[in-house]
């Protein structure tokens, strides 16, 4: 049920608050490079052990309030007698409300304020705001080649001889092959490559810890469309800290839309739900990609999108969409469910429902169009070829930052990358196998369940099962909440709602005892992590995601013999 006039311009208002409250906070206590961590302005009171405990506390205090209203509602009811509804749906909302207001907060200031000692995200910043704001010069494989240099004349951090990664291979070269080879200045003017290098000594002078290791992650990886919005944006401002700041809190103002439409679109209790989902999302924690550089544009574009789905503006629901895809290409596979039911609809009837129709000449026109715009706004198409260069090499990576249902048939234990890679090859068949299983139920059910939830279940499916990648595009995770939407009041919508909760406030204990060396005092950091995502979250979600189809493919009926039949019937 959407919410009433009055309802939306509360929720809007609520959300208004939480947005200003956080971002006056982030200004007051970051406004300049730290010297120590701040929270509230007060050294010490939090560290990243006890950040893990509050998010834990608050994830199993969520799953306690969904089982208790669940549970307990009826016998609330009849204590409050007369208006017992009324005042049970207050008292739900009051306790909702304040979780959501601890999880936000909690998420979007006192992770980064706690665990970092700036609120900027350095690391992530230099790549997201350097990469586009030079694309014409760098490309997607001169970032690095060209910090070096800039670091020569700047007598900059950088000592020694360090390897650093040649972007267009992923092969370390050293630093004195750059400097002795390079020919980057070539592609700036005279003017550019002054204020190149100024830019890249502001990075030198907030965080020279971060130099050179910097140097040996891999590169800029803004689609075309990115850069066409980031590359305009980073160049309206002079870059300094403060300004990079105030270019952070556009990430947020981007999320607390996105929470507002899905409160608007599906009512306060999913919306409330989804937001503090999202904030208690392990794999995606702010710490990774918060505080950085137009880092969640792409996840706003495909919520407010599905808001829109919803609302059956399939217009405005292609279009936004198409965004989400071109900024980030994966977001494309939320349409398949739309794409699977017009098919079924088209052998069935021999014609495609119009709102599909729509839709997808919306999303095609709109991909068309950013395509095109994208293009002559760098160098040609021969970006987006570039770009896909930059993907292959990304394909058939691992690292200990990944998630994906692969994970499932290799090693566990901390072997290299190629006996990982041999292992998957051995257990190929059983992965292939396992994958048409899971994606046939999955689009036999979205033929059964409404566009939204068809979108959400199909795209998360083949996410997930198909792909492997970094643990912060896992915030996708939160979308499940909309997917239960309708049975938040039974049983069914209750548990897997409680569950997810519950997953991550297991993470988020398993991290706190890695983080304390109680579960692999020996194990390196990067182990522990290749532990907790590759292992832990992988397993954890491949098997929600099966309890997930096997719920689902009774409660649509798969198993009725009869439905079935005349559901596949062309």
């Amino acid at each position: 049920m959407t919410c009433s006039f009055l309802k939306r311009w509360w929720i809007l208002a609520f959300f208004l608050v939480i947005l200003i409250g956080n971002s006056l906070m982030i200004v007051k206590y970051h406004s300049e490079p730290a010297s120590r961590h701040y929270f509230f302005g007060l050294e010490g009171l939090l560290d990243c052990k006890s950040v893990s405990t509050v998010f834990m506390a608050i994830a199993y205090l969520t799953a306690l309030t969904v089982f208790s209203s669940f549970l307990f509602g009826g016998k609330i009811r009849a204590l409050l007698g007369r208006n017992g509804d009324k005042k049970r749906l207050d008292l739900s909302l009051a306790v909702i409300a304040v979780l959501v207001v601890l999880s936000a907060t909690s998420y979007f200031y006192v992770t980064r304020s706690a665990c970092n000692y700036n609120y900027v995200k350095e690391w992530d910043t230099y790549h997201y705001i350097l990469g586009a704001k030079y694309f014409n010069e760098l490309g997607y494989v001169r970032l690095y080649e060209c910090t070096v240099l800039a670091n020569e004349e700047l007598s900059g951090p950088i000592r020694s001889n360090p390897q650093v990664r040649d972007l267009s291979t992923y092969r370390y070269v050293s630093y004195n092959f750059i400097t002795e080879n390079s020919v980057c200045k070539d592609y700036f003017s005279e003017n550019r490559w002054s204020e190149f290098k100024n830019d890249v000594n502001v990075f030198f002078r907030i965080k020279r810890s971060m130099w050179p290791g910097v140097l040996q992650d891999h590169g800029y990886h803004g689609t075309p469309v990115h850069t066409l919005f980031a590359k305009k944006l980073a160049n309206s401002f002079e870059l300094s800290y403060e300004n990079m700041l105030y270019a952070s809190l556009l990430d947020i103002a981007l999320l607390f839309i996105m929470f507002y439409f899905v409160s608007k679109s599906f009512g306060w209790k999913t919306g409330f739900l989804f937001t503090i989902l999202f904030c208690l999302n392990y794999p995606s924690r702010f710490l990774h990609i918060g505080g950085s550089f137009l880092r969640y544009f792409w996840m706003s574009a495909l919520v407010v999108g599905l808001c829109m789905l919803n609302e059956r503006r399939f217009r405005v629901s292609g279009v936004l969409l198409s965004l989400s895809s071109m900024l980030l290409v994966f977001p494309v596979v939320f349409t398949l469910g739309l794409g699977v039911k017009g098919i079924f609809g088209f052998l069935k009837t021999r014609t495609i429902p119009a709102s599909y129709r729509v839709f997808f000449s919306y999303f095609t026109l709109t991909c068309v169009i950013l395509a095109v715009v994208s293009s002559l706004a760098g160098h040609g198409f021969s970006d987006w070829l570039e770009f896909k260069d930059q993907m292959d090499l990304n394909a058939y990576r691992l690292s200990h930052h990944r998630i994906g249902f692969k994970y499932v048939f290799m090693p566990n234990d901390t072997v290299s990358q190629s006996v990982k890679l041999a292992s998957f090859e051995e257990k190929q068949f059983a992965y292939y196998s396992s994958l048409a299983l899971i994606l046939v139920l999955a689009v036999l059910i979205s033929t059964r369940v409404d566009d939204v939830d068809a979108s959400i279940l199909l795209g998360l499916t083949v996410f997930f099962t198909y792909f492997v990648t970094v643990r912060y595009y896992y915030m996708v995770l939160a979308l499940l909440i909309i997917l239960w939407r309708k049975k938040l009041d039974g049983r069914g919508g209750v548990c897997f709602t409680i569950l997810l909760f519950l997953m991550m406030g297991f993470m988020f204990h398993t991290d706190k005892m890695l983080f304390q060396d109680m579960i692999f005092p020996h194990n390196s950091s990067a182990e522990n992590q290749g532990f907790i995502y590759n292992t832990v979250a992988t397993y954890l979600i491949s098997m929600y995601l099966m309890l997930a189809i096997a719920y689902l493919v009774f409660d649509v009926g798969l198993l009725n013999r009869k439905i079935f039949l005349e559901k596949i019937s062309f």
